[in-house]
């Protein structure tokens, strides 16, 4: 599929770290949107009154974390793997 200039394609099953903009069209054509992405350090942060940086999270909430080659969830206290429930 092609999107603002830029071809996509993957096996199922796979990922692809694509812009925002890009990513609601796909979203609109039946891919998955499971997340930002990033590196651990890029997570965003749950409690911006205490660490002055970030923005509130809520359970639930995606990222693709790089580092650890991993989906994980935020569950309103800090962060587990998506497949397996380990803390991430």
């Amino acid at each position: 599929m092609t999107v603002n200039g830029r071809s996509y394609t993957a096996a199922q099953g796979s990922t692809l770290d694509v812009p925002d903009f890009d990513a609601e069209t796909l979203e609109a054509n039946g891919w998955l949107r499971l997340g930002p992405v990033g590196p651990t350090s890029a997570r965003p942060v749950a409690d911006p009154l205490t660490t002055g940086a970030g923005m509130p999270l809520g359970t639930g909430y995606r990222f693709i974390d790089v580092t650890l080659g991993a989906a994980i969830t935020f569950t309103g206290q800090g962060w587990v793997n998506t497949v397996t429930g380990a803390a991430a």
